[in-house]
């Protein structure tokens, strides 16, 4: 008996502290905005966040499009325990190409946290969502609001401007990009 609670009590402080530590993905609201020659660009935008870890080897990558100038995307953005180095963003506007090379050591920067709640339970009726003590949102199930209304569970709110600047490569340039590309490749690296 004493060996079955010893390894009982075994697992348990292996697989709880485990459960207790693992970091909860929270939804990001993210507002972004390009623009060019110091003004806002206004027209429909195409774009790719790509991360590399400190060897270049990409370990996050998230593309959308903006119709207009300012969008709005709501993503989580988790990037894992991955350690990145730097991000680039690379698109594509009226035809034309844009980059913007590393820009930030994460996906997503300027941004503030958002505590909608302090905690939530659930029983058999429904799921509570109370912060400082008051009851903010009742719900059927916790899946029904995130259906409903995701925006209540975001976790921070990011504000990122990009100034873009058309590409205009030459011959030298591209033969310069292709033979660096080939390398790169070789080394199994990306591009």
């Amino acid at each position: 008996m004493k060996t079955k609670t010893l390894i009982l009590i075994t697992v348990a402080l292996l697989v709880f502290p485990a459960l207790t530590l693992a970091e909860v993905i929270r939804p990001t609201r993210a507002f972004i905005y390009f623009n060019q020659d110091n003004s806002p660009h206004s027209r429909p935008v195409d774009f790719a966040i790509n991360c590399y870890d400190i060897e270049g080897s990409g370990v996050f990558s998230f593309s959308a499009s903006c119709p207009s100038y300012g969008c709005k995307i709501l993503n989580s953005f988790d990037t894992g325990d991955k350690q990145i180095s730097y991000c680039d963003l690379t698109g594509e506007t009226e035809g034309k190409k844009f980059e913007v090379e590393k820009y930030s050591g994460s996906p997503v920067f300027n941004c503030a946290d958002l505590t909608p709640y302090d905690f939530s339970f659930c029983d058999e009726e429904s799921c509570k969502y109370v912060k400082e003590g008051n009851l903010v949102k009742e719900a059927e199930s916790d899946e029904q609001l995130r259906q409903k209304e995701p925006e209540f569970f975001v976790g921070r709110e990011c504000e990122m401007t990009f100034d873009i600047h058309v590409i205009e490569k030459g011959f030298f340039k591209s033969l310069l990009d292709s033979i660096r590309c080939f390398f790169m490749r070789l080394f199994g690296k990306n591009c």
